[in-house]
């Protein structure tokens, strides 16, 4: 068994194992060992093609699906009397990946959103490579195709393979791979889809590995590697793979680059998302005392460094700000002080006179853009106790608080997500419910 027989879960029922014999074209027959098509029709038109397709979908739970076909030998080049005949010396094969509304007297890549190498003449068929010049030509519906490989025939081994990473199709002759043919695939055909487009009408359809015949005897096996290894070696091409993608993330040419963070800066980062003003100034307190004393400098902290002090006047939109601890801040676990909780629920915490002063932004013009998104660190700053009160109102179950909290000091946000004002008057509800008061519960349901 390789490694692509089963998935991380070892779960090898949800894999390929087999040719599809409930559903298949009339002018092929599938022998007994599920593994093997035959080519029963004439081959005289272009919808007599036969087609056949594994028994389930691509896989979505590994990184690599891949399969392979060998073309046998034409079964009608042998005849019982008189010994071998002439016969059409032309491969009329094609492999690749078909939704499940293909229809199977098509050749695979004629028609919508599937992809195909022929092996007649070396081209592929389906929707362009995304880049491609002559958008539109090489389209499912195009006969011309377009040109891909060399041609392949009897006693010709050819894999095709579906890289979900990447959303990539790839394939493979005689075990060399050929390189990527088609890119930006979706693994899962949906109405709506804007690449390739689908029909609104279109249900969800998984692609399907996919062979199509079209010369009288024509005979093909299919590896799906359950009983036998693949020719091609794909365990060294996913490491191939891993392993350029690896130097293009440490690579400074790399357009995804990342800027680099000192594990300070993503603890502060998250400290601050999280309201918890008393550990940021701790924070900053002990490694700022560190550094001086011992001159050690986190990578990408030295910068930080050599700048002034920041103060909520001075913020700016990276994570390089730690704030200074307050009187009535949350404290370790999130619990508030006494003063804090014993205040009235339409009352919170909040800066002094001076701190808001030094705010870059009127708390009425905040409120009005504050949104739940990611936002700066200056809004994260001035509404760092804000949050904190929220938070434990929630925590401690007193949701109609935490309401009274919003519509008084951020209305926006409730107006913005309405999903917000639901769930505490549902968790309000359910809290006078249990506290058995139906009265109460009967007049906030109104």
């Amino acid at each position: 068994v390789t490694p692509m027989a089963a998935d991380s879960a070892g779960n090898g029922s949800v894999l390929p194992s087999a040719l599809d014999v409930t559903c298949n074209s009339r002018f092929v027959k599938i022998s007994k060992d599920q593994l093997t098509a035959t080519y029963t029709g004439m081959g005289n038109h272009s919808q007599d093609v036969g087609s056949v397709r594994v028994d389930k979908a691509l896989p979505q739970t590994l990184a690599m699906w891949y399969f392979e076909v060998t073309v046998l030998d034409n079964e009608d080049s042998m005849s019982d009397v008189g010994g071998p005949r002439e016969i059409d010396t032309h491969c009329g094969v094609t492999i690749g990946l078909a939704p499940e509304s293909f229809p199977l007297n098509t050749q695979v890549g004629f028609s919508a959103h599937s992809y195909g190498w022929r092996a007649v003449d070396g081209k592929i068929f389906g929707a362009p490579a995304d880049g491609d010049p002559d958008n539109g030509t090489h389209s499912s519906t195009s006969a011309r195709g377009r040109d891909y490989g060399s041609s392949w025939t009897s006693g010709d081994t050819v894999g095709c393979g579906y890289d979900f990473s990447r959303q990539a199709i790839f394939y493979t002759k005689n075990g060399i791979l050929m390189g990527t043919a088609f890119q930006g695939v979706p693994c899962v055909i949906t109405a709506g889809s804007d690449y390739p487009v689908v029909p609104v009408s279109t249900p969800r359809s998984p692609l399907f590995g996919t062979v199509s015949m079209h010369i009288q005897g024509e005979r093909v096996r299919v590896n799906l590697g359950h009983t036998q290894k693949f020719l091609f070696d794909l365990t060294a091409y996913q490491n191939a793979l891993s392993s350029a993608r690896l130097e293009l993330m440490a690579s400074e040419n790399n357009p995804h680059q990342i800027p680099r963070m000192s594990i300070r800066q993503v603890v502060t980062q998250y400290l601050l998302h999280q309201g918890c003003s008393q550990t940021l100034a701790a924070l900053n307190k002990d490694t700022s005392l560190h550094a001086r004393t011992q001159g050690d400098v986190e990578p990408g902290d030295e910068e930080e460094r050599n700048q002034p002090p920041t103060t909520p006047s001075t913020l700016s939109n990276g994570p390089q700000w730690v704030p200074v601890a307050r009187r009535g801040d949350v404290g370790e676990g999130g619990s508030m002080p006494a003063s804090n909780t014993a205040a009235p629920d339409n009352q919170s915490s909040h800066p002094s006179d001076s701190d808001s002063a030094t705010c870059t932004r009127s708390k009425n013009s905040r409120r009005q853009q504050l949104k739940i998104a990611c936002v700066p660190n200056d809004c994260l700053n001035e509404t760092i106790l804000d949050r904190a009160r929220l938070r434990e109102l929630i925590i401690s179950g007193n949701p109609e608080g935490a309401l009274k909290f919003l519509e008084k000091k951020y209305p926006q946000v409730l107006a913005d997500k309405p999903v917000i004002s639901l769930a505490l008057t549902s968790q309000a509800l359910i809290n006078l419910v249990i506290e058995k008061k139906p009265l109460e519960a009967i007049q906030l349901g109104q």
